[in-house]
């Protein structure tokens, strides 16, 4: 055994010395090859010559047990929660460290012989690593660096329940984990340009059809199959009048065919369409075609039944998306008492929609008789009773007055005045239940409570008469 002189291995204080300075002794012969970065590890005690014969030249693998680190140069399993993991394999080191790894429980190690036992002289890790005396012949002297608190670090595929942090550059599943740090692909975004048409739609709010494409610009746009229109004063025009008593007849029970030339040849699109004053059966149908061509070679179509009053009033389920500048009908009512088919008014196109506002829940219906009276010359009055008619009283309150609604209604009362007819349609789920195509009894007062930009609100209340 060497004898230690001035500074020798762990004589001075741990890492105090100026390493390898001075007097060094080599007990065994062995050149140890190794490389220092940055004055804080050294990098390897893997690569070593042998000069002497007999002298075991590696601890090449260990474990230890018990303890709460595993120093392992191939894969392993981590045991019994182990809270630290150091690997020869690539590791990344967080600092903020709170254990300290030595191979030495001091700063000086009792030097002894190696007769009871020794350094790999008794079976491999046969003995507690490192305790009592260690036969410490070799002139090494090797400097750590603190590894942090509860790191799991490896390249190898592992599965970890209930762990706090992982590192890992490979594969793993993780099982209640809290922090997952990872390596992935990332995939480069693309722009895309599009453009998009975007329109409000609702089939709950009022709806007030009040423009009429299907008058198209000469009002003289409706055709019928010859034959199918009955003599008299029942042309196929009449279709286009506000006087809904002012009718269309055919003769044919079945299948009666007519056909509206929008007269624009971009197409109209039709969300609302009105079927006024006819005499069809529950057990009628009306076939509804839409088609840019007047062959109607690829025609839209749509089933429209009756449910028992003088009017149909269809409302489309959702926005339609392609308009059509012809628009075929198509009756039939097998077995209609009557004799003959009939239809005072057809009407349809796309309607103004209130959008978020309504109006108020309570909607006053009141049935009105409806006569003419023509005085004679012998002062007495001849009538033509014309049968019931219907009017609702609307309410609208606190319309916000920066808003569409209420410029649509003003858009509407300075076209339509007291003269003009519209279909209002103030509950499109049950659309014949208060829907009806009148005039403005009046144009309404309207009471403005203005207090700013933001808030200047409208309400009033209008009375629409079928009747007049």
């Amino acid at each position: 055994m060497t004898i230690l002189f001035e500074i020798g291995y762990l004589e001075t204080d741990y890492l105090v010395g100026i390493y390898f300075q001075g007097v060094a002794y080599d007990g065994l012969g062995m050149q140890v090859d190794r490389q220092i970065a940055d004055s804080l590890t050294i990098a390897s005690q893997a690569e070593r010559s042998i000069n002497q014969p007999g002298v075991v030249d590696s601890q090449a693998e260990r474990f230890v047990s018990g303890v709460t680190e595993t120093l392992s140069e191939v894969d392993r399993l981590l045991v019994v929660e182990p809270t630290i993991t150091l690997s020869e394999a690539d590791r990344k080191v967080t600092p903020a460290p709170r254990l300290t790894l030595m191979e030495v429980s001091s700063d000086r190690i009792k030097q002894g012989d190696c007769l009871e036992f020794g350094y790999q002289l008794t079976a491999y890790l046969a003995n507690p690593y490192m305790a009592g005396y260690v036969c410490a012949d070799l002139l090494m002297q090797v400097e750590r660096k603190p590894a942090i608190f509860k790191p799991t670090l490896s390249e190898v595929d592992r599965k970890i329940d209930a762990t706090k942090e992982l590192l890992s550059e490979v594969d793993r599943q993780i099982i209640d984990s809290l922090s997952v740090l990872s390596q992935v692909e990332a995939k480069k975004s693309k722009s895309i340009g599009a453009q998009v048409r975007k329109v409000l739609y609702n089939t709950y709010n009022l709806r007030i059809l009040w423009d009429f494409p299907s008058r198209g610009t000469t009002g003289t746009n409706w055709t019928v199959t010859v034959g199918e229109q009955s003599p008299g004063d029942f042309s196929v025009n009449n279709l286009n009048t506000d006087v809904v008593e002012q009718a269309f007849r055919t003769p044919s029970l079945t299948n009666c065919t007519v056909v509206c030339d929008t007269q624009i040849s971009n197409g109209v699109f039709v969300d609302t369409i009105g079927i006024l004053g006819h005499n069809l059966r529950v057990t009628g149908s009306i076939r509804v075609e839409g088609s840019q061509s007047s062959s109607f070679s690829d025609p839209e179509l749509y089933i429209l039944r009756p449910d028992g009053t003088e009017n149909i009033i269809w409302i489309a389920p959702t926005i339609p998306l392609t308009s059509y500048r012809y628009w075929r009908f198509t009756f039939s009512d097998a077995g209609n008492s009557d004799g003959y088919l009939q239809v005072g008014s057809i009407v349809f196109g796309s309607a103004a929609i209130f959008q978020g506002e309504n109006v108020v829940d309570t909607i006053v219906k009141t049935p009105k008789h409806f006569a003419d009276k023509v005085m004679t010359e012998g002062f007495t009055a001849v009538s033509n009773d014309r049968a019931l008619k219907n009017s609702v009283t609307l309410e609208f309150r606190s319309l916000d007055y920066n808003r569409e609604n209420y410029a649509l209604l003003q858009q509407i009362f300075n076209y339509c005045r007291t003269s003009l007819k519209a279909l209002w349609v103030p509950a499109p789920r049950t659309p014949t239940r208060f829907g009806l195509f009148g005039k403005l009894a009046t144009i309404p007062s309207e009471q403005h409570q203005a207090m700013g930009d933001d808030a200047d609100y409208v309400s009033f209340t209008l009375e629409v008469d079928e009747s007049l």
